[in-house]
């Protein structure tokens, strides 16, 4: 599986996760702080992930 983290634009390969709250625990990641995207679609947390998924992982900012 392939994760893209933006906005560092820093790629990563896993080789699998299970589904996206596996994901961003495995990555130390809190899922409010992020959207996750596959094919243009956002993912909730307990969407299935597949070994050849790209994942893009975009931080979100506050800007207030």
């Amino acid at each position: 599986m392939q994760i893209l983290l933006e906005p560092e634009n820093k790629v990563l390969t896993l080789d699998r996760a299970g589904n996206v709250c596996t994901l961003l625990s495995r990555l130390g990641i809190r899922p409010g702080q992020v959207l996750v995207i596959r094919d243009r679609e956002l993912l909730t947390p307990d969407r299935k992930l597949n070994p050849e998924d790209k994942i893009t992982i975009r931080k979100i900012v506050s800007r207030g």
